[in-house]
């Protein structure tokens, strides 16, 4: 069954690997900074954001890529069970 897949707001893509989806990374930006850097995030984030390839663009909103892993990801979390 596959139900976690839709329920959780993260993605493993391998075994370090984790994306997350736009929508949760814009809620983090928009409690942090305000909606119009919420606004300019949604624009320019993909429909997933990993924390690692998209480090750079998640400084400039003024989010700590690692720091995004601990809060929407359960502190890093571990990966689902199959």
């Amino acid at each position: 069954m596959i139900d976690w897949m839709i329920s959780e707001p993260f993605a493993w893509m391998g075994e370090d690997q984790m994306q997350f989806s736009k929508e949760q990374v814009v809620s983090m930006i928009e409690s942090r900074s305000g909606s119009d850097q919420a606004q300019q995030a949604a624009q320019q984030l993909p429909d997933q954001v990993d924390h690692e390839d998209h480090a750079d663009l998640l400084n400039k909103f003024g989010i700590n890529p690692q720091e995004m892993v601990s809060q929407l990801g359960g502190g890093g979390g571990t990966q689902p069970n199959s």
